[in-house]
């Protein structure tokens, strides 16, 4: 693809360095521009383009739980083993909701 036309802000890299892709996909840094590309591992290339989520990639990815101590909805990202109170991006609430 083609490469981005500015140099990104160090926010921006930060930002995409933390973005959520799909399985197999890393985001680096080259260290001569200064700019994020990504690598797809299964495949072995490489792209200036961020590659997205598909919706069912995304749904399973993460679970929706409820805190039982707060009664607050948090999310699981079964992918890092992490979790967090925002809502990811394009996430759908589930019908059910797990309670923890």
């Amino acid at each position: 693809g083609d490469r981005p036309s500015r140099k990104p802000t160090q926010e921006e890299v930060d930002a995409a360095l933390q973005e959520q892709l799909p399985v197999g996909w890393q985001a680096k840094l080259d260290p001569e521009s200064g700019e994020v590309y990504y690598v797809n591992h299964a495949t072995q290339t490489t792209s200036w383009e961020k590659p997205e989520l598909s919706d069912s990639q995304l749904q399973a990815r993460w679970a929706c739980k409820i805190d039982l101590a707060s009664g607050l909805r948090y999310y699981e990202d079964h992918l890092t083993k992490t979790t967090q109170w925002e809502r990811p991006p394009g996430f759908k609430e589930p019908d059910a909701v797990l309670v923890t």
